[in-house]
């Protein structure tokens, strides 16, 4: 039996050499998934020119960082001559590959259905294509590049689908804590609601391959109609890993809600890269949603309020940050964070994360926030000073991602700590949200519609101010009182329901943004004199 060299000259190129006595055709049977025996996982190389020095190169037919089986058979006058199975390894690769599905990878033909392109991606969920022809001159489709003709691509027709692929890279363990941008363009088209189709682009960044883990940061849902637009997401490298090994896992995510006649979702142009975070908040608003930010690593940001907020998908911590200098505040999302409960009132931190703007279908998903992925709690310092402001002023303009209420003007102070006055116009429970609140008026004839627990809808006068869980005690009607809190939105909604029912992306459009004020504690409103 010839001896069979095997040169790996990259992570998914090998060269197998072997001599035979006699001059013999050239056959390679090898696995590319890893699998531990030849069947049913296997491809074929075969040339049939006789010769003695045999050397086979093989690309971009192996994922990479796996034990691989191979064989070699060779013919001659004799007959056929055949090695035992053998195994070799694969390199792991150390920046992502085949972003843009050029790559030639017939297995994949096999494997997924369609086309070439796909190795190293590996598919999960119910996938079934890959790296095809993106062009659908009847939907007015096209590829995304002109220099490129293939893509990924879960095309379904009357099925439902949550699936994609992931792409495992080695980064190495010197990256630790460093963060990764992972970047696309993604397409989506369906004979439905548009919003019945979706992409996002995910990073696990222990280097797991589950896409149902909660070590996975998701980027932000994309829905196109037929147009291509960027997706992206960023991770902290070995971030949530216990003894971390280097590696990142990269994901391609497709939504199909409903089985319609026709579903399309496509990515191209894939690219990982260290990533630039925005280092103040006033330029993160300003960014794409999605986008990492590093604030208060030179310790000017402060932890002003915290709360628990019920919503749709479960009960969240949230921690209100604001700079030093009172120019921007932004709302924080704690629960992807290990120390969720050290972060309190008071506390100078760096946050770590995503920018993320929600659609208007639950009452505390108004404003933009940041998903944190890391906070380093720095020190603990006084509350800042608030801003002092009439009650009209509170929200102010929308500034990029950030909203503001319905007719809001002036400089954007959500996320800030202000301070404000009025009499007490109302006090109840607010039918949405379960909390107790009380409107006050000074004079800005704020109109706030209101959802009682019970009864129909109506319209007060008066800003809406949030008392803390812990503190039922509320001022009377009638009383002139002075708060202190968060600036904040809440969204109304007087047909709630009806944007989910009708797949709308963002709400069934009549949702209106209202101010409110979310105090941090009892200590937050006090009776003053009457003006």
């Amino acid at each position: 039996m010839p001896t069979v060299t095997v040169t790996e000259n990259s992570p998914t190129s090998v060269t197998f050499s072997w001599t035979t006595s006699l001059p013999t055709t050239s056959m390679v049977q090898h696995t590319w998934d890893g699998s531990s025996t030849l069947y049913p996982n296997s491809w074929f190389y075969y040339d049939d020119k006789l010769t003695t020095n045999h050397s086979v190169t093989i690309n971009n037919r192996f994922l990479p960082d796996v034990n691989q089986k191979f064989c070699v058979q060779s013919l001659s006058g004799l007959g056929w001559s055949i090695t035992p199975l053998q195994t070799f390894k694969t390199q792991p690769i150390n920046a992502l590959f085949n972003g843009d599905f050029e790559a030639s990878g017939l297995a994949w033909d096999q494997e997924l259905g369609f086309g070439m392109g796909a190795i190293p991606w590996v598919k999960f969920g119910q996938a079934t294509g890959i790296a095809r022809d993106g062009t659908y001159p009847m939907h007015g489709i096209v590829s995304y590049s002109p220099t490129h003709s293939l893509i990924f691509e879960e095309g379904y027709s009357n099925a439902m689908n949550y699936s994609g692929a992931y792409q495992r890279i080695k980064v190495g363990t010197a990256n630790v804590n460093q963060t990764y941008m992972l970047r696309a363009k993604a397409l989506t088209y369906c004979e439905g609601l548009q919003s019945d189709v979706n992409n996002r682009l995910g990073i696990d960044p222990t280097g797991g391959t589950d896409p149902n883990s909660p070590t996975v940061v998701w980027g932000p849902w994309v829905s196109t109609s037929r147009a291509w637009q960027d997706a992206i997401c960023a991770a902290i490298a070995g971030e949530g890993a216990t003894n971390w090994n280097g590696y990142i896992t990269v994901f391609l995510q497709t939504e199909h809600r409903w089985p319609l006649s026709l579903n399309l979702t496509m990515f191209d142009d894939v690219s990982l890269e260290l990533a630039v975070p925005k280092t103040t908040i006033g330029d993160a608003l300003w960014a794409q949603p999605g986008w990492p930010v590093d604030l208060g690593a030179g310790g000017n940001m402060i932890v002003t309020k915290t709360e628990l907020l019920a919503e749709q998908t479960g009960i969240y911590k949230y921690a209100w940050i604001q700079s030093d200098d009172r120019a921007n505040g932004i709302k924080v999302r704690l629960d992807k964070c290990a120390n969720a409960d050290e972060v309190v009132q008071g506390c100078r931190v760096r946050v770590r994360g995503n920018t993320n703007v929600r659609a208007l279908m639950d009452p505390n998903w108004g404003e933009a926030e940041v998903v944190a992925l890391k906070v380093d709690i720095l020190g603990t310092d006084d509350d800042p000073i608030p801003l002092d402001m009439p009650n009209k002023s509170l929200s102010g303009a929308p500034i990029g991602i950030q909203r503001g209420a319905n007719g809001a003007a002036g400089a954007n102070n959500l996320g800030l700590l202000v301070k404000t006055t009025g009499r007490v116009t109302e006090v109840g429970v607010d039918g949405f949200t379960g909390k107790d609140y009380f409107l006050i008026d000074d004079g800005s004839n704020l109109q706030t519609p209101i959802h009682p627990p019970s009864g129909p809808d109506y319209v007060a006068t008066g800003l809406k101010v949030y008392s803390p869980d812990d503190f039922p005690t509320l001022p009377a009607v009638g009383q002139y009182v002075s708060v202190i809190g968060a600036s904040a939105l809440e969204v109304y909604d007087p047909t709630p329901g009806l944007g989910a029912a009708a797949g709308v992306p963002n709400g069934s459009g009549d949702e209106i943004l209202i101010r409110c004020l979310r105090l941090r504690n009892g200590n937050d409103w006090e009776v003053i004199p009457e003006p």
